[in-house]
């Protein structure tokens, strides 16, 4: 999921209003999960990225059929939801509007997040590769099996396991602006016929537009 310069409330959600936009629509009565609005399901080509080994795949994506769970198909269904921002029955507040007071908060950083930046600023910068590599392995071993041969990093191979990483949390179209226009178009500009269709706003420079109303 990348901003692809068309804002609407739905591409600047997080926190608890994302819970309820990206949790699916009516799950089986009997589920643990509670009703969301389906919008935003996760690209199969995405899910395919993660090994089945990796740990990560099942914390960061809800397969329902998996769990043999029905649910209503919302726009661009994929059959895949993101678990980090499940609505869960459990969760359901008793208080103020239930919608918007899931606990699945906003998320600013993760020590992993800081470990493949400082990764990534050793390759950069000029200094350890060797420091660069221990950073990297620092989060990469600790999804996989304990067989893992962690590959040489580079910044390929960092950016590609901060896709892994950090799934979901937003961080992705900032770590693709920061490679440059170039390379986001290149990445974001999607056509797999409708609705599949996802175009970088050249435009736009990348940029979210300033709000014009608080």
């Amino acid at each position: 999921m990348a901003y692809s310069g068309n804002f609407s409330y739905r591409e600047e959600a997080n926190g608890n209003l994302s819970t309820m936009l990206w949790s699916m629509r009516d799950p089986s009565a009997a589920s643990i999960y509670a009703a969301g609005w389906s919008f935003a399901p996760v690209d199969v080509e995405f899910y395919n990225q993660f090994q089945a080994n990796d740990a990560r795949r099942a914390t960061t994506f809800i397969l329902p059929q998996s769990q043999s769970v029905s649910y209503t198909p919302g726009y661009q269904d994929s059959k895949i939801f993101p678990n980090k921002w499940a609505a869960l029955k459990v969760n359901n507040s008793a208080k103020g509007n239930v919608a918007l007071n899931y606990p699945n908060h906003f998320i600013a950083i993760r020590f992993s997040d800081i470990l493949l930046m400082a990764a990534e600023l050793q390759l950069l910068h000029g200094g350890s590769a060797g420091k660069a590599q221990q950073y990297f392995e620092k989060v990469a071993k600790r999804p996989r099996p304990s067989d893992y041969v962690p590959p040489v990093v580079s910044l390929d191979v960092i950016y590609e396991e901060r896709d892994l990483e950090l799934a979901l949390e937003g961080v992705r179209y900032w770590d693709l602006m920061r490679r440059g226009n170039a390379y986001a178009q290149s990445k974001i500009d999607i056509n797999r016929g409708e609705p599949f269709i996802s175009k970088f706003n050249v435009g736009a420079n990348g940029l979210l537009p300033i709000p014009d109303q608080r």
